[in-house]
């Protein structure tokens, strides 16, 4: 294998050295072409290298500036980002200002001069924060109205503002020096929270929901300290009953220790607190974009200027490349530019074929050094394998010579024989494997001389090869040479098509820049038109009348530098009266606006309501005259029938009076007989008694109470009326019950119970008779004894005098 790769290596160099003798005489014809032709290119040379020194000096200069243009873009971008960001932030600022302006404004003028506005806080709603909006419903309707009143440091400064502070309206003041809160014990805390974490809720002071500056904590503490905010209506409604502690739910229902509970309607309940608190995060991050904003513009600014330098540098290089590569074009187009080309090429295979051939005689010595190495080897073990046989045989002649004088020393002899055989063996086998190497040596150098053999016969087919390719070559080069002629002249032509070529190349490549700078422009122009275009909406309505003839847009008929003039004048102006301008007028408008609606909506509602009311009222007027009709007839004809009972032989009724219906009046009539008066006046004082007690006993009759008081009505009357009240009782409220106080003997012969009251030694004393009628008064009168000889006496002065009362016994009658 050593030789093989030995003579392959040779066969390689050999190659080389052929193609290294080849080429070297194929550059000597290029080398004295392109001295020839040195001369007619010197000048495409000169333009060459000085386009070269113009690349290199642009990319120097370029690669100088701190600058970068990616970075640029980058910073455009986020600077417009920035400007939209900022632009929607104030516009959100604005409107939630003008929505919270009407309710949280507080503007008073200094009480005295010099005045220390310090002292004046603000209103409650501002001086908090919610720190989580969901919360924003149950704080404020923890606040109530409270969440509107004005914070001051002192009683006087409250005093002040609002004797001398003209003030718009009506406000609250709360005096940090004067003001007492009340804080729940940390006892009903702690109770809160366990009821409503059994009940899977939350339980939080409201005070602990909100942010606040320590300086005003005695405010908040009036305002929210008293009360928790539980999440959950059972929850709220448990803890108010254990801790007896006013508790709101999240969703605005209040449950009061003193029983009451309300909410139910929201409204815009928590929209106040809700939308501070998005104003307050609104204008936190509008001062922050500013900030970002006014870092991105000072950067932009900076890298402006340097912006337009770059891109001159940019396009000046880029022309500079185009320049080079037209000339190096050109340049390889001309005689010299295709000899500089072709001797670059031969030269470059011959540097290589060098190189093959050092490395193929470095391959072929270190093959023939390991080939003659391994040939020495096996001539050494060769000879060794001869001498090792001739001693082992000598030594086995000796052992048997020896073996008969020595029979006495066999058991010594027998061991030596032994440890000899086994080194026989060993010999052996090293021959064996000596044979072996020597022919796997033999077998390989066959083989290779087969292959030299084999590469010698391919080393002359190549040979004749070349000598054909060499003849082939020589009538190709003739062919070149007559040739040459027109070559020339067509490399002459082709120059001056190049020229033209190269010239309309530079000037598309400038064309090319140009374009690209112009859409550059564009690309800007259209971010600048989409920009004005989201900052003046009037644009998008108006651009239909844009370039109109004699119209406000003709942009033919103006002049830019009159407009140029009217549009600074108009921003001075516009400059001037932004300070008299209110720019939440147009929040203020949509508030409106939303008012006025919600305002026809309700309008709508209230008469959708009336209209149901009103025809409810006809429906209950219809109803009303029906229940009047039937109450009249049946009172009346009651009202008859009891003052017939109480004056028999008279009669009463109610009556409409002429031309008019029972619902619309009633009159009383009067008849003793079958002569009906005219008026009541011509009745006597206890006739109209009667009368009047006929007729609310008639109307008391209409839904009859179970129990009845009636304190001396018969005080008036003489016995015989009395004992037809008595009568009368029994007859008509036979399902109701009577407790009549009375002096008289008449009003007792009804009675089902008498009780009778007497002063005994100066103490009063009850007692109680059971009867019915004209008995239970006789049992009565047996029982008191000759105490009644002395009741009558006192009942005459009570007819006359009625402050001796007091010592008389009474008699209390039940029906």
């Amino acid at each position: 294998k050593a030789h093989s790769d030995a003579n392959n290596a040779d066969a390689r160099a050999e190659q080389a050295k052929m193609k290294i003798k080849h080429l070297e005489k194929s550059l000597k014809p290029i080398i004295k072409e392109m001295k020839k032709e040195e001369a007619s290119a010197a000048k495409l040379s000169a333009n060459k290298t000085k386009a070269t020194e113009k690349v290199a000096m642009l990319q120097s200069k370029l690669s100088g500036m701190d600058f970068s243009e990616k970075e640029f873009t980058s910073l455009e971008n986020e600077k417009i980002e920035l400007e939209n960001s900022v632009s929607n932030l104030q516009q959100i600022v604005e409107t939630l200002t003008a929505q919270l302006e009407g309710r949280l404004s507080f503007k008073y003028s200094d009480p005295v001069r010099g005045f220390d506005r310090s002292k004046v806080k603000g209103l409650v709603a501002r001086l908090i924060n919610v720190k989580q909006p969901q919360n924003a419903t149950a704080l404020e309707v923890v606040a109530g109205g409270k969440l509107y009143q004005v914070v001051v440091d002192e009683a006087i400064t409250g005093k002040a503002i609002l004797n001398r502070g003209k003030l718009e309206r009506r406000v609250t003041i709360i005096p940090l020096d004067k003001i007492t809160s009340r804080r729940i014990t940390s006892a009903s805390c702690s109770q809160a929270a366990s009821i409503a974490e059994k009940m899977g809720s939350t339980s939080f002071p409201a005070i602990e929901l909100v942010g606040f500056d320590e300086e005003v904590r005695s405010a908040i503490e009036y305002v929210f300290g008293s009360t928790l905010v539980v999440d959950g209506v059972d929850a709220a409604n448990k803890i108010c009953d254990a801790t007896k502690t006013r508790t709101v739910t999240l969703e605005g229902d209040v449950y009061d220790p003193s029983g009451t509970i309300s909410g139910g309607s929201k409204n815009n309940l928590g929209s106040t607190l809700a939308k501070l608190s998005e104003l307050t995060v609104a204008i936190s991050d509008l001062n922050e974009k500013q900030i970002q904003l006014k870092k991105i513009v000072s950067e932009f600014n900076k890298l402006r200027s340097i912006s337009k330098e770059f891109g001159d540098l940019s396009d000046k290089l880029e022309l500079a490349q185009a320049e080079l590569s037209a000339v190096e074009k050109h340049l390889s187009q001309t005689s010299y530019g295709m000899l500089a080309d072709k001797y670059s090429s031969m030269k470059n295979e011959l540097e290589e074929a060098k190189l093959e051939l050092n490395s193929m005689d470095k391959e072929k010595k270190i093959q023939w050094d390991l080939y003659h190495k391994l040939k020495e080897k096996e001539a050494e073990l060769t000879r060794e394998r001869e001498a090792r046989l001739k001693k082992i045989d000598a030594d086995v002649k000796k052992a048997k010579k020896n073996a008969a004088d020595k029979a006495k020393e066999a058991r010594e002899a027998e061991t030596d024989s032994q440890r000899l055989l086994m080194e026989l063996e060993s010999l052996k086998a090293e021959i064996v494997a000596a044979e072996e190497a020597v022919n796997a040596a033999e077998k390989a150098a066959k083989e290779a001389n087969e292959k030299e053999a084999n590469m010698q016969m391919k080393v002359g087919e190549m040979k004749s090869l070349y000598d054909d390719a060499k003849i082939e070559l020589d009538g190709i080069e003739g062919k070149i040479t007559a040739c040459s002629s027109d070559i020339n002249a067509l490399s002459k032509e082709k120059g001056e098509l190049s020229k033209k070529a190269e010239f309309a190349e530079l000037e598309a490549k400038k064309l090319s820049v140009k374009i690209a700078k112009i859409q550059k422009e564009k690309a800007n122009a259209e971010r600048f038109v989409a920009n004005m275009l989201k900052k003046h909406s009037w644009i998008e309505t108006e651009k239909e009348s844009f370039g109109a003839i004699g119209g406000d847009y003709d942009f033919n008929a103006a002049n830019p530098a009159e407009m140029s003039c009217q549009l600074k004048s108009l921003k001075e102006e516009q400059s001037t009266l932004v300070k008299k301008i209110n720019k939440k007028v147009m929040g203020m408008i949509e508030k409106a606006e939303g008012e006025y609606t919600e305002l026809l909506r309700k309008r709508k509602v209230v008469e959708n309501d009336k209209k149901k009311i009103q025809a409810v009222i006809e429906e209950l007027d219809v109803k009303k005259k029906s229940e009047l009709e039937r109450t009249w007839v049946k009172v009346n004809r009651d009202f008859g029938s009891i003052f017939s009972t109480l004056l028999p032989g008279a009669s009463a009724k109610l009556e409409p009076p002429e031309g008019m219906q029972a619902w619309e009046g009633l009159e009383v009539k009067v008849a003793f007989g079958d002569v009906w008066k005219q008026s009541l006046s011509e009745l006597s004082g206890g006739q109209r008694s009667l009368l009047a007690l006929s007729l609310i006993l008639s109307l008391l009759l209409f839904k009859p109470a179970p129990m009845y008081i009636l304190d001396e009505v018969d005080a008036a009357l003489d016995l015989s009326h009395t004992q037809n009240i008595g009568n009368m009782l029994k007859t008509h409220f036979s399902q109701s019950q009577f407790i009549v106080v009375s002096l008289k003997e008449g009003m007792f012969n009804n009675a089902n119970v008498i009780f009778r009251t007497k002063f005994v030694d100066g103490v009063s004393t009850v007692t109680r008779t059971i009867g019915i009628g004209r008995s239970a008064k006789s049992r009565a009168l047996r029982e008191s004894g000759d105490n009644r000889q002395e009741e009558q006496p006192h009942v005459k002065k009570h007819q006359t005098n009625r402050r001796n009362q007091s010592k008389l016994g009474k008699e209390n009658t039940v029906f």
